[in-house]
């Protein structure tokens, strides 16, 4: 035989399920009390921490200030952000081709500096054959007779060399000539 049990039939039961619901009522008020006072606390630390901390650097206070009014206008925020984004862009670019043009330089610095030791030395060797020349030129004589008389002997020597380069040609060009008909 079952006995079924109605809360109304068994007193000791009832007391006990009474009993029951009021210490988990007393709990679950303990708790939510115990969180309301945890969470007020916890706010009131954090709240007096940062307010200190904002009062001793006003320039994070500013940016606070300025990011909670960027937040209340999105499209202003927006159209600033595509500036600030665009002037961070054109510093990256200019700071990237300061370093390329740095980079640059320092690579052709060796390069430029032996162009300009070797130029240096043409010089200077060209001058000390100036030198040369001057003196071998005022050996010969300053006057004007004398420089003519060593000009106009310099020119038939040269007509001299071009007369016989000129024979030589004709004579190879003859050769190559005969050569053609003989094949």
């Amino acid at each position: 035989m079952n006995k079924v049990f109605i809360f109304g039939q068994n007193p000791l039961l009832a007391q006990v399920i009474a009993s029951w619901a009021q210490t988990k009522d007393f709990l679950t008020k303990t708790a939510d009390s115990f969180q309301e006072t945890t969470s007020d606390a916890m706010a009131n630390a954090i709240a007096s921490s940062t307010y200190n901390w904002l009062q001793t650097h006003p320039v994070a206070a500013r940016l606070f200030h300025a990011l909670l009014w960027a937040i209340d206008r999105p499209i202003i925020s927006l159209c600033l952000l595509l500036v600030a984004i665009a002037v961070a862009s054109s510093i990256v670019k200019a700071i990237n081709r300061l370093l390329e043009l740095a980079g640059l330089s320092l690579l052709k610095a060796p390069f430029q500096l032996v162009k300009l030791s070797w130029q240096g030395s043409i010089t200077t060797i060209n001058r000390w054959f100036v030198r040369q020349n001057t003196s071998d030129s005022a050996l010969v004589g300053n006057s004007k007779q004398q420089k003519i008389g060593a000009i106009t002997t310099r020119i038939k020597e040269l007509q001299q060399e071009h007369n016989e380069l000129m024979q030589e040609l004709i004579a190879l060009l003859a050769a190559e000539e005969v050569n053609k008909r003989a094949d």
